[in-house]
């Protein structure tokens, strides 16, 4: 495994860690002071799903430039978002309790794991790219 790899990996899953006890216990937190009426009891593990999403990315993340590397974050995109319309469906389907703050708490925890995941690769490439100029 390369350095920039291993390197990539480290901070990779340190922002993610990061991001999802901020987000999942801040995020209760501020939904519990500011909306109580709105509190879904599962949002401080709500970012668990996307957590461990970006840890199987991490495990099949290869070191592939181009559209190698392209095709596996747009599949891994495409098949996030795949279950997470499967997970909404279940719990709508299953659960008569609060199913829109659910779906709106869920949504907003997928638009922010997709921000922070597009970023992160978006610098990532574009190191990537510097480096292959400078060789």
């Amino acid at each position: 495994m390369e350095n920039g790899e291993r390197k990539f990996k480290r901070h990779y899953v340190i922002g993610l860690t990061l991001l999802t006890l901020i987000s999942g216990w801040g995020g209760a937190a501020l939904m519990l002071g500011a909306y109580p009426k709105h509190y879904v009891e599962w949002l401080p593990y709500m970012p668990l799903f996307f957590y461990f999403w970006g840890l199987i990315f991490v495990a099949l993340f290869r070191r592939n430039t181009g559209r190698k590397m392209t095709r596996l974050f747009l599949g891994m995109k495409v098949a996030k978002m795949l279950l997470f319309v499967l997970l909404i469906g279940l719990y709508t389907s299953l659960v008569d309790v609060r199913n829109t703050e659910f779906v709106v708490t869920f949504l907003a925890y997928y638009l922010i794991f997709l921000l922070f995941e597009t970023v992160f690769f978006w610098h990532y490439e574009n190191k990537l790219k510097k480096n292959e100029g400078n060789e």
